[in-house]
């Protein structure tokens, strides 16, 4: 995975990781918020200081706005018109 320090809205996230190279690769993407709350269980965290706790994910929430999950609680959460961070994931072969 690859962790973007700043905050986005959820546009920018997306654009973020799709736009992304690194590693010697392009194909970066915003995880699914199942894809988050799957690593999240083995308890891996991304950073415990983060000043926005939340990560975007590139699921659309059902009724509006995006799922993202949220560090504090571990739960996942809908958000819009807000800003959390990005991290980018990519399928390995």
């Amino acid at each position: 995975y690859k962790r973007q320090a700043g905050v986005f809205s959820s546009e920018d996230a997306a654009a973020y990781c799709t736009d992304l190279a690194a590693a010697g690769n392009t194909d970066w993407r915003l995880p699914t918020i199942a894809e988050l709350e799957k690593v999240m269980a083995t308890g891996f965290i991304p950073s415990s200081r983060v000043p926005v706790p939340t990560l975007w994910s590139a699921t659309a929430h059902p009724v509006r706005g995006t799922w993202a999950f949220d560090l504090d609680n571990g739960i996942k959460t809908q958000l819009d018109a807000t800003v959390a961070h990005a991290i980018c994931v990519r399928q390995l072969p």
